[in-house]
């Protein structure tokens, strides 16, 4: 029948609504998708086909770059469990146990220098108040407490 001009207007029948509904969403998803195209790819008049193929490509050589990524950072990660193994393993018991008891020192005096950080902060903000009630009874105002 070909191309001709119809007028818009509620169709009756709820199946026949369906089908041109559907046939016109298809032709304006068409033409959208051109368009989308066009901005994305501004430079190329390949047909849909052919965009197809590229868009393809382009995803095909994403996937290999990622399984090199892949592959390396496996690699990477034998390579560390294997260190991991041959540190764990090189250590004994006793000496473990005197790191360990290094760390819980070293824990213990880091906390120690935390609470007298801690203390001298408070000490430094308490000595500040006496000096603002100093200050405005030489300037003559009223100190309320």
């Amino acid at each position: 029948m070909g191309r001709r001009k119809i007028d818009i207007e509620l169709v009756e029948d709820p199946n026949r609504r369906q089908i041109t509904f559907s046939k016109r969403r298809t032709g304006v998803d068409a033409v959208v998708t051109k368009f989308l195209n066009q901005q994305n790819n501004p430079n190329e008049t390949e047909s849909g086909s052919s965009s197809k193929v590229v868009n393809v490509n382009k995803i095909n050589k994403q996937l290999g770059n990622l399984t090199k990524q892949v592959s390396k950072e496996e690699n990477k990660r034998t390579m560390l469990d294997k260190t991991a193994k041959e540190i764990t393993s090189s250590k004994k018991l006793s000496e473990l146990k005197k790191a360990y008891a290094t760390f819980v020192k070293l824990k213990k005096s880091i906390d120690a220098h935390v609470r007298d950080v801690e203390i001298a902060e408070t000490l430094i903000e308490f000595s500040k108040k006496p000096i603002d009630r100093v200050k405005r009874r030489v300037s003559g105002k009223k100190i309320r407490n």
